[in-house]
Order: structure tokens, then sequence, then C-alpha cells
């Protein structure tokens, strides 16, 4: 099942900076929050690439909603995932 979603960033100063990825979009913040559509595979496990673009990557924050405005993924200055990510427990 595919799903459109919105993918956004926030900082705390507004002063851009980090970038969020999910498949082939990338959301990129300028200012104090941006907000980018995608179409995601919601069957399928996605990474979320969080990358750094200054040297305050504290300052930034993202999440993930669906139409409805129901969160399925946040996160803060870190990677995460999306998606059906059923991930089995290590024995080691």
């Amino acid at each position: 099942m595919r799903g459109m979603l919105f993918l956004s960033t926030w900082l705390i100063i507004g002063d851009g900076g980090g970038t969020v990825t999910v498949g082939d979009v990338t959301a990129t913040n300028s200012g104090s929050s941006s907000v980018t559509e995608a179409c995601v595979d919601l069957t399928a496990c996605n990474a979320v690439d969080y990358e750094a673009t200054d040297s305050w990557s504290y300052e930034n924050s993202w999440f993930i909603t669906d139409l409805d405005s129901t969160i399925l993924a946040s996160g803060g200055a870190e990677d995460g995932y999306l998606g059906d990510c059923s991930f089995g427990r290590l024995i080691g």
C-alpha cells in the first residue's frame, strides 16, 4: 500500500539546517520549518535518513504524518524508520 505522506522539518532558531530523505524524496529546511509531500510504500520498511547541514544539528527535529495528520515517525538529529519495520530480536 502506497500512501501520500508529509515530511516536516523544524528548527528552534529558524536559521535553516537539516535534511530528511525517505526513498527518493528529500525535505530541505532553509528556514524555521518545511513540509514536503512524498508517496511511500508503507508495507515496506523505509529508512529515514537525517543529515545535518550546519553545526547546530541539536536544534533540528523531523516528523512524518499521513493525510489525517497522524504522526507515523519522528526524530531529532538522527535517522529513523517508517512503514512495516518488524525487526526480529537479536540473540547473541
